[in-house]
């Protein structure tokens, strides 16, 4: 498709304004206390120290770089500076007058007292570095993690790009996760310690993308088995927790903009865009209407001419112009006291509307040739695509602390997204024997809520504690007018429309789906510490269940063209498609819609889940062993047709399963751990993987179904890791681990009529084995202060084994890549508020579709493979004073193609040759994006 050179010079005055004016907000007119805490030691900066106003009901805590500004009235104070695990300061009369600036520098010293005697008024963050190097050092886990102190150092926009900075963790998709080579449908993830829904029809996952990385307050990865946390894992079990300390009472407000390469002022396809696409709620106005029969087969031709004309609309694409990328968002923090307990409130709403254009390649082949040694290229297209995205979410986290004993929490999390697509398809379908122009027309919305309640409580004394969390999460993802167009090639010469493209009536498909997930959890955890002499072993005992409810429903439709009436023209399949769905060609004799829906297209399932655990913590001098058994109930139920939408399908499971683990460190002392940890897992079908329901997807000109028959996949996890702590801010950690799976699920496909049909099926077994590496070192030891490294790696093996007798082959588990790598060069100077970073990452080959194999190798269909790709991000940022923030960052700046390949396999001369063959190809391009932040 032909691109227009667009001049910007007519945006480039607005934009400028809008982008000088909200860097021009200075507002300072309150006195305010400044200054920095750090280690007296290791000259340290501490994050999350408590500044308190003696006598007041005021404070503040420090930033991610230990730097704090308490705004303050007139008058004569004295503060205390505190920070867990530190000896506490006192600074007695304080003037405030406003002739000069107040600027405190404190230095603290690490207190050797025991930490039950302190008490904290302020809440311990949990959102920086030292914070999370704690955190994974007292844990009984293998755990991994990053904070939000690091994720602001880098241009990441949201959940999906932020967990890929975890060792052994990659994304596909743009928001699936995939962990130690295992790919989403492995992995679970709880967002504020409450499960969370899938929005997605045809995978199991937590799509990351819906979650902006400002709102993230840490992210931990447990890679072993435990008592506590769900059995359904093998990969990864991911618990995201969302800010709820403030920093301060006050209003940060962001915004940036930013350019895509081969996007940003260029020509953008657009389809039936109204004002509510802006907004992320475009689904509103395409769906259905409500008066829309629930079946056109049984109505008159009159009423299918009524009905048709209703919803005849959305034919023709648009062309804008792609502006830049625009981006904000606004946070309020707010603490404050009722009576005698302490609330604190952090509320924010963020708004995002981005475009994105490339070209693809996009080629099948079937089996290859040997003969000629060529590939046999059954399909052979160019694609254009464009997608331009809406989100907006809302964010409000509560907490109540009560004296030390007491806290709740109350947090709320919202967001919607909405994406329109249109993709122009051109080229040669060689099985078919006929070159056709394609095109789809899609907008897809998700909605996603989650809610939790919980408790933190001390009971009696510090020996017994217990914390409970109701939740309630809401999903939903509508499809409305999915559009499918298919012209094909009149190559008859003797046809007087030689050379020309018509469209045939079951040539234009119309899809309408909606989806609703609904899913409540509780779980209540109690903890008894007990003390035997010197001995302090302690006792955990919990409860947790989980309701989870799906409705799926699709619609379609194709036309009939009532040819032999004579009021349709001649010529009329080859008129363009605007004209033939004018309104004159819409009645009893001319074009009518038709339903093309079956039983099939639709179906409900629920699952509840009850659990219940016991662990014991066993100290024995430097060594700690954590274990326990885990009871979990399943219970599964599904409702559909076959695909023929005749035969019902009634899925109707339960199971009880228990998973015992273990895990085990030894502190060889203070800086260095040892970690051996055993465990067993399960992997259940999702509901979609077992719904019989068939998908076509455009992008892979595939058929997606489900199977019913699947079976539970059950793993045996073993972990090996060595921790070594140089400061509190400091990690290397070297890690192994070994995993077997019984009855694994993965994707598959075969051929039907023409076109490729993806189903789930268990093989026989798979292994998996690994290692990881990470590093988190400041470079001060080579006089490079202000620099500090951040790198991990892993690398894996994975087999998956079939049945004797099987003609499927032995092959990677898919997702799994065999390594990965991410680096990053951080630098920070305080004194001139500037900061930079480098981020590199790298994943080895993994398959992203399994082939179709035969009893002889050389009729084979190849497994299809996601190329390495070198991805390289810089941010730069300056802040403004100490309200302001300025950040550059450039996205992709090596702008390195996607590419997928197939590699054939076959014997000839009795030696096995290997051939390339590149199935999928598109660049996403830089992206450069410009960024303010000012704190009022």
């Amino acid at each position: 498709m032909t691109k227009h050179i667009f001049s910007p010079k007519r945006y480039l005055s607005s934009f400028l304004f809008v982008f000088f004016f909200f860097l021009s907000i200075v507002i300072s007119f309150a006195q305010s206390i400044t200054g920095t805490v750090i280690d007296k030691k290791t000259k340290e900066t501490l994050p999350g120290a408590y500044i308190t106003v003696i006598g007041l009901n005021q404070g503040t805590v420090t930033d991610m770089d230990g730097n704090f500004d308490l705004p303050i009235q007139r008058g004569r104070y004295s503060l205390l500076i505190s920070y867990v695990s530190y000896e506490s300061k006192k600074i007695e009369n304080i003037q405030v007058d406003g002739s000069k600036p107040i600027v405190l520098n404190v230095e603290l010293e690490e207190a050797g007292v025991n930490l039950q005697t302190v008490e904290v008024v302020v809440r311990q963050r949990t959102d920086t570095d030292l914070a999370l190097n704690r955190n994974i050092k007292a844990s009984l886990q293998v755990v991994s993690g990053v904070s939000s102190q690091q994720i602001s150092k880098t241009v990441d926009r949201d959940a999906s790009e932020v967990v890929k900075r975890v060792p052994g963790v990659t994304i596909m998709g743009d928001r699936f996760v995939v962990i130690r080579g295992l790919n989403q449908r492995y992995n679970n993830v709880w967002l504020n310690n409450a499960a969370t829904p899938s929005s997605e029809a045809d995978s199991r996952a937590f799509s990351f993308d819906i979650l902006p990385s400002s709102l993230i307050d840490n992210m931990l990865v447990y890679k072993s088995p435990a008592p506590e946390i769900p059995a359904d894992f093998s990969g990864g079990f991911i618990k995201i927790l969302t800010k709820i300390v403030p920093e301060n009472n006050r209003l940060t407000l962001s915004y940036s903009t930013a350019y895509q390469h081969n996007t940003t002022f260029q020509t953008f396809l657009s389809n039936s865009r109204s004002a509510t696409d802006y907004v992320a709620l475009g689904a509103s106005t395409r769906s259905l209407p409500n008066d829309f029969p629930a079946s056109l087969e049984q109505l008159s031709k009159t009423d299918k001419v009524t009905y048709t004309k209703t919803i005849n609309e959305g034919w023709t694409n648009k062309s804008i112009t792609a502006i830049p990328d625009q981006r904000f968002s606004a946070v309020y923090n707010s603490s404050f006291y009722l009576g005698d307990a302490q609330v604190n409130n952090i509320t924010s709403f963020n708004y995002s509307n981005t475009y994105k254009s490339y070209e693809t390649i996009n080629k099948r082949f079937g089996i290859y040739q040997i003969a000629t040694d060529q590939p046999s290229l059954s399909k052979d297209f160019t694609e254009d695509h464009y997608t331009n995205d809406s989100k907006f979410g809302v964010l409000s986290n509560f907490s109540i602390t009560q004296g030390s004993a007491n806290r709740y929490e109350f947090r709320n999390f919202f967001n919607q997204i909405g994406k329109q697509r249109v993709v122009y398809r051109e080229g040669a379908d060689y099985g078919n024997n006929y070159r056709i122009k394609e095109t789809e027309m899609l907008y897809m919305s998700r909605s996603v809520y989650s809610g939790q309640l919980g408790g933190f409580h001390t009971l009696n004394t510090e020996h017994k504690k217990l914390d409970w969390t109701v939740g309630y999460s809401y999903a939903n993802r509508f499809e409305p007018d999915r559009k499918v167009i298919t012209a094909r090639l009149n190559n008859t010469p003797t046809s007087q429309y030689y050379g020309q493209y018509r469209v045939e009536d079951n040539d234009i498909m119309r899809n309408f789906q909606s989806l609703y997930e609904n899913l409540m959890s509780g779980g209540a955890n109690y903890n008894y510490q007990a003390t035997i002499h010197s001995w302090k072993p302690s006792l955990k005992i919990g409860v947790y269940s989980e309701f989870k409810n799906r409705i799926f429903s699709a619609r379609n439709f194709i036309y009939d063209f009532n040819m032999m009436s004579g009021t349709l023209p001649q010529n009329y399949k080859y008129l363009p498609i605007e004209e033939m769905f004018a309104e004159q060609y819409i009645k009893a004799d001319g074009v009518v819609l038709k339903e093309n829906t079956n039983k099939s297209d639709s179906y409900d399932a629920s699952s509840f889940l009850t659990a219940t655990y016991i662990g014991a913590n066993l100290p024995i001098g430097a060594l700690t062993m954590y274990m326990g058994i885990r009871a979990e109930n399943n219970w599964t139920q599904l409702n559909g047709y076959e695909s023929d939408g005749l035969k019902p399908v009634e899925v109707n499971k339960s199971t009880l399963d228990i998973f015992p683990s273990i895990n085990m460190s030894y502190n060889l002392n203070d800086k260095n751990i040892f970690r051996l940890a055993y465990g067993s897992s399960i992997n259940r079908p999702e509901f979609r993987e077992i719904a019989p329901y068939v998908y076509y997807d455009f992008e892979a000109f595939s058929f997606y179904e489900g199977n019913p028959n699947l079976k539970d996949a059950h793993i045996q996890n073993i972990d090996f890791r060595y921790e070594l702590y140089p400061t509190p801010n400091e990690t290397v950690s070297l890690s192994f681990f070994y995993k077997s799976f019984q009855n694994p699920i993965g994707l598959t496909y075969f051929e039907v009529g023409g076109q490729y049909q993806f189903t789930y099926t268990n093989a026989l077994s798979a292994q998996s084995i690994g290692s990881e590496i990470e590093i988190k070192k400041n470079l001060d030891f080579i006089g490079l202060n202000n620099l500090h490294i951040l790198m991990n790696g892993s690398i894996i093996k994975s087999n998956v084994f079939f049945a004797p007798g099987s003609i499927n082959r032995d092959r990677p588990i898919e997702g799994q890549s065999p390594y990965l790598l991410n680096a990053g060069l951080f630098y920070e100077h305080d004194k001139l508020g500037l900061n930079a970073s480098i981020l590199y990452n790298v994943i080895g080959k993994r398959i992203t579709a399994i082939g179709v194999t035969a009893q002889n190798i050389n009729e084979d269909i190849p497994d299809v493979y996601e190329m390495p790709r070198n991805l390289l991000d810089i941010s730069i940022g300056k802040k403004i004073g100490t309200k302001g923030e300025i950040k550059l960052g450039i996205k992709d700046a090596l702008s390195a193609p996607v590419v997928y390949k197939q590699f054939p396999r076959f014997e000839t001369n009795g030696k096995q040759e290997t051939r390339e063959q590149i199935t999928r190809s598109y660049t996403p391009g830089v992206n450069i994006n410009l960024g303010i932040s000012y704190k009022l």
